[in-house]
């Protein structure tokens, strides 16, 4: 976990400072985290990232428009400046669809309005509550549950749902009340309401321009594209099970990034995930760390995790 965001819009009261910052307060603590806050009429916002990560934060200083971006672009030579800029140009239309797994948001002093919007698969994970013209939202359930206008409860059909499947289908959280910005979500907030569209729809359509093997070249081309893109120019660990996904990446890094990476298996010495993770480290020409996993860790980690992953 890099990076972590609070936030509150209201229509027409005044922000509690002390209410704030106990939301901010609740987001997971990063080591040697830095942090901002940016504050507007109707907004109060705080966001915390790694001491390596890079604010992505940008405002300009004719119209006072600000924007935030939380995650992680892909493009090159992206900036939170170009984004921007694209804002003033295109308005919304520029936070969408963008190449990265992002939460964007963009404050418009001229009109009052928020507007918010995530990547095409909604990747950063964004909480959202409504009220009679507030508007709440973190990356972390923890941070609204403090709120003294959200009411604790568990969901029942949430509950259902995750005990099914393990997952939590369309828009719910566990809590009763709060939803979880959809992907490829637009939302804007002003004193007129707050609105909310999909930019972005998946579509399955069959395409037989092509043989099976030239899709297959295709989709290692993309994955060799997206290999390279993630290992980038500094050193990276790859975490190696000797399963599909661990064994895929090792297959398309880049030779001249070997040296600069390692891997590393996760428990005892004679399980099939160190056994398979070194030979694969080995054929991709890794040097390769064993971690183990004593009998103690669940009950050691049991806090930390609870805290990283809202419960």
């Amino acid at each position: 976990m890099s990076h972590g965001v609070a936030g509150i819009w209201m229509g027409g009261h005044e922000i509690d400072p002390a209410v704030f910052e106990r939301m901010a307060g609740a987001l997971y603590p990063l080591e040697n985290g830095r942090g901002h806050e940016f504050s507007a009429r109707n907004l109060r916002l705080h966001v915390q990232y790694s001491h390596w990560a890079e604010p992505l934060f940008a405002q300009d200083s004719l119209t006072g428009v600000a924007l935030q971006v939380i995650g992680r672009m892909h493009e090159r030579g992206w900036t939170a400046e170009c984004m921007l800029q694209d804002y003033l140009k295109r308005g919304t239309d520029a936070l969408a669809a963008c190449d990265g797994m992002y939460v964007a948001l963009a404050w418009d002093p001229r009109t009052e309005t928020l507007a918010i919007a995530n990547d095409r698969l909604g990747l950063e994970k964004l909480y959202l509550f409504q009220q009679d013209g507030m508007l709440l939202f973190a990356s972390a359930l923890k941070a609204i549950a403090v709120h003294p206008a959200v009411r604790p409860g568990i969901d029942p059909l949430a509950l259902a749902q995750f005990l099914t499947t393990s997952h939590l289908l369309d828009e719910r959280s566990l809590l009763r009340g709060v939803s979880v910005l959809p992907p490829a979500a637009l939302l804007t907030v002003n004193r007129s309401g707050i609105a909310q569209r999909r930019y972005w729809t998946p579509r399955f359509e069959p395409d037989t321009s092509l043989d099976l093997e030239r899709w297959a070249g295709r989709l290692g081309e993309a994955l060799r594209e997206a290999v390279e893109r993630s290992v980038g120019e500094k050193p990276f660990v790859l975490p190696c099970s000797g399963g599909l996904d661990s064994r895929a990446i090792a297959a398309f890094l880049p030779e001249r990034a070997l040296e600069r990476g390692r891997a590393c298996s996760f428990g005892h010495a004679h399980c099939y995930d160190v056994r398979y993770g070194r030979k694969v480290a080995r054929a991709a020409g890794l040097s390769h760390e064993v971690l183990p996993v004593p009998p103690d860790f669940f009950r050691s980690y049991l806090r930390d995790g609870l805290s990283m992953n809202d419960g």
